[in-house]
This record gives structure tokens, sequence and C-alpha cells, in this order.
């Protein structure tokens, strides 16, 4: 079962990268990109497992190679999955305190 939400997607716009902190409006919803979390062939993970990155940060993990644009990071997959994971926990913790995420 996959659960998509348009609010949360959507969340991202005119905010700033979560690892970079690049606001130029080009931040977007980076899904992640491991099996572990349901990712597969042509298969995106659930929509809460999305980390707001900007364009130059989001292409870096997908595809880039060298450091990532804050310095911080190489292109191995463990510091990908590093700075992916950052960022996630970033983007959880300010749906939560702006309340784009609500416990009932």
């Amino acid at each position: 079962m996959s659960f998509n939400s348009k609010k949360l997607r959507h969340s991202a716009k005119d905010h700033a990268c979560m690892n970079c902190g690049r606001d130029d409006g080009t931040t977007v919803p980076a899904h992640a990109n491991t099996l572990t979390l349901g990712k597969g062939m042509g298969l995106k993970v659930n929509d809460f497992y999305v980390a707001w990155l900007c364009f130059w940060c989001h292409t870096w993990l997908d595809q880039g190679s060298g450091m990532d644009p804050t310095g911080l990071y190489t292109d191995s997959r463990t510091d990908k999955m590093a700075m992916w994971t950052r960022a996630y926990f970033k983007t959880i913790a300010y749906w939560f305190e702006e309340g784009v995420v609500v416990v009932a």
C-alpha cells in the first residue's frame, strides 16, 4: 500500500533546502532512495519519506559526484544516505512545528 499526500509534497514549496539552506525557489520533496523504505524499479517510497532539497542538493543526491553543495559529504552511498537522513529529520521537525502534520 502506498501513501500519497499532495499536502506533504507541496509543503516544500517556497521553503529553504534542509541540507544547504539555499532558498532559491527550487526546493522539492526528495524521496528516499532505499529499498528498505520501499523504493523499487519504477516505485517511489511513501510521501512521508521525503526531505526538502533544492535542485542542486537533489541532483547531487540522485546522480552527482564529488562533494555535495555544502562540502560536508562525499559521493559515497553512506554519505548520500547521511545527507538525506539529516535533511529528512529537519523536514519532519518542520512539519510538526509548523502544523503541517497534526496529531489529533
